[in-house]
């Protein structure tokens, strides 16, 4: 794997050959569960985008991350 991948985007991770993840902060990234509004417009462009190029794209929160409640890779790829 390779951190912040120069493509569309710049995934925090990225697992060759297709495999896109990022860590979305809960503030910057304006998560509607935790009353910061509405889900960034940009980030929805670069998802599209990439899933277009034909790329898997993982997108995580910060609060699953912090409270443990993210399971791993395998529940989301499965």
């Amino acid at each position: 794997f390779k951190t912040h991948y120069p493509i569309h985007g710049q995934p925090d991770i990225f697992i060759r050959p297709n495999i896109c993840i990022f860590a979305d902060g809960c503030y910057w990234h304006k998560c509607p569960q935790c009353g910061f509004g509405e889900l960034r417009q940009r980030d929805k462009q670069v998802t599209k985008e990439l899933q277009r190029q034909g790329y898997t794209v993982i997108r995580i929160w910060e609060h699953d991350i912090k409270s443990g409640q993210f399971d791993g890779l395998n529940q989301l790829l499965n």
